[in-house]
């Protein structure tokens, strides 16, 4: 049997449609958010998390002053492992700023959060989500990548 050759991974399809609905920033924040424990380990990610991607700057909230005064100490070694994670070209610098960490409790844990299965996502996690879509003007499209970024974020 021969594979036809006008079938493409979507992961192709994806890279070479993104850019061009100025989406490609948002599939990298949308990355960077997925696997940012793994990324600056367990004790950091219990204190912060990236909420934005601008002009290759990171946006990290982070818990407590002291946490930001802990992590801009750590900068240069968070930066070298998110460029070696993501590509050098994606983040040149990372800014810290003290707020409430989306979906964390008060006290964090130093253990991955066990979640429960959810069937909707919250108000601030919907938004984030239409904002990511809101350039793409083809509708099939939009309410694909809706889906498809609803589930990750119910998983």
């Amino acid at each position: 049997m021969t594979r036809n050759s006008s079938f493409q991974r979507i992961s192709n399809v994806l890279e070479k449609i993104l850019p061009s609905y100025g989406l490609k920033t948002r599939l990298v924040e949308w990355s960077l958010r997925l696997k940012w424990r793994e990324v600056v380990g367990e004790q950091v990610a219990a204190h912060s998390q990236p909420t934005g991607l601008n002009f290759k700057r990171l946006l990290v909230m982070v818990d407590s002053p002291a946490w930001v005064q802990h992590l801009s100490f750590l900068k240069p070694e968070l930066l070298d492992k998110i460029q070696r994670s993501l590509g050098k070209e994606i983040v040149a610098e990372i800014q810290f700023k003290v707020g409430s960490l989306l979906g964390s409790s008060p006290y964090p844990s130093l253990s991955p959060p066990t979640r429960p299965l959810r069937t909707r996502l919250g108000e601030e996690e919907a938004a984030l989500v239409e904002e990511y879509l809101r350039p793409l003007q083809d509708p099939t499209l939009k309410e694909r990548m809706r889906s498809l970024i609803t589930r990750s974020f119910l998983e």
